[in-house]
């Protein structure tokens, strides 16, 4: 249906493709895979307990988009065209390279497995994102490492393409020339509701089905949606966070939790009031309000200014 789609698209008119391929997704592999794929061998080192069928999930997807650009380029589609290859979230399996040390406070999400579950978890968080240019002008090969998030992906679709009249309220354009301090931008996350019948290494669909059947609804046009009686509990049953460099100031999915200070590279955690002085606490604060500031959150957690410990009154607290 897709090539089909492509082939009757109007070949005098710019086409907008958005493809979303979900191999990657649980229970990852095709049923007419064989298990003589030899995908059991492949991780080692600290991928060893990497899942097989996951990787058997990405070779198909792999599959599928190399189709996809066939197709394309048969329909002269790459003739002159920007290609972007991205994911809106990563896979987490809980594999030992990934735990956090035990500790006093337990950052939100600490032990979920799977995805969208967790706003600090980096195999969730930390995405692919690439773009390419086919036919006029190419972009110069490269590798960047400063910051980047999903909503950039527009306004440097927009720049790529000429588009010059319209206004984004947020992102940035990748491809610029010059980047001006993209280190010290702040970013922000929010995950999605997530039972606990999700949070297992292995999955029971029947659990699943048990403790989420009677949220959702199939309407007359097969969609499968929330409950609206449903919708503002799993709005507020989720993790709200906002990065700058290792530093993030995140809430969890209950309020009795509070707001926490994470530092991803020392994957360290403290309550807000404890956190220490090198944090930009105030700085993160302010953006956290003024992201969420419709939100219940927001208003739960920001009707003051955050009181910060100095240095020598705080003690560092490895997290899980």
């Amino acid at each position: 249906r897709l090539n089909d789609g492509v082939q009757r698209a109007a070949a005098n008119k710019p086409l907008f493709l958005y493809v979303h391929f979900c191999m990657g997704h649980w229970p990852y592999q095709l049923t007419r895979l064989g298990d003589d794929d030899r995908f059991e061998h492949l991780p080692m080192g600290e991928y060893a307990d990497a899942k097989p069928q996951y990787l058997r999930g990405l070779a198909t997807a792999d599959l599928q988009v190399a189709q996809l650009l066939d197709a394309l380029r048969r329909n002269g589609r790459l003739n002159n065209a920007i290609v972007v290859v991205m994911s809106d979230h990563g896979e987490d399996f809980d594999m030992r390279k990934e735990l956090w040390p035990d500790g006093d406070i337990q950052v939100p999400g600490g032990i979920v497995n799977g995805h969208g579950g967790s706003a600090i978890r980096a195999p969730q968080t930390s995405v692919l994102l690439a773009f390419t240019r086919f036919g006029q002008g190419s972009f110069v090969p490269t590798v960047r490492h400063d910051p980047a998030s999903l909503v950039d992906v527009a306004p440097t679709l927009l720049k790529a393409a000429g588009v010059a009249d319209h206004v984004l309220r947020d992102g940035r354009d990748l491809l610029a020339s010059s980047q001006i301090a993209m280190d010290s931008r702040i970013r922000f996350v929010e995950s999605s509701y997530f039972p606990g019948s999700l949070r297992k290494s292995e999955i029971d669909e029947g659990a699943v089905l048990r403790e989420m059947a009677s949220m959702y609804q199939i309407t007359s046009a097969g969609r499968v949606e929330v409950k609206p009686q449903w919708m503002a509990y799993q709005i507020s049953h989720r993790q709200r966070a906002a990065y700058l460099g290792n530093w993030v100031l995140m809430a969890a999915e209950t309020p009795d939790d509070g707001l926490l200070v994470i530092d991803r590279t020392a994957r360290r955690g403290w309550r807000m009031q404890d956190a220490p002085s090198q944090a930009p606490l105030e700085e993160l604060h302010e953006a956290w309000c003024e992201h969420w500031k419709m939100d219940d959150a927001g208003r739960l957690f920001c009707h003051s200014a955050p009181a910060v410990k100095s240095i020598s009154t705080v003690t560092a607290v490895p997290v899980l």
